[in-house]
């Protein structure tokens, strides 16, 4: 069986730890492939913003929530 990589990892897991696997590598790299693609697809339509615009209000919720008696 050939290793897969995900982008960026250098080493698959299972052979940095050497686990034995019966995985089809070029499956399992399609199978990434096309989790990002459909990621990077959602991530476009998506109406979120680029970051978090409420860390101020949410920081505020958990102080009044230790806070409470």
């Amino acid at each position: 069986m050939g290793a897969v990589q995900a982008p960026g990892d250098p080493d698959p897991v299972w052979e940095r730890d050497g686990v034995e696997t019966d995985l089809d590598g070029g499956a399992v790299a399609r199978d990434i492939e096309e989790l990002h693609r459909v990621l990077d697809e959602a991530q476009e339509r998506s109406r979120l913003p680029e970051a978090a615009t409420a860390l101020q209000g949410l920081h505020d919720l958990v102080v009044r929530a230790r806070l409470a008696p």
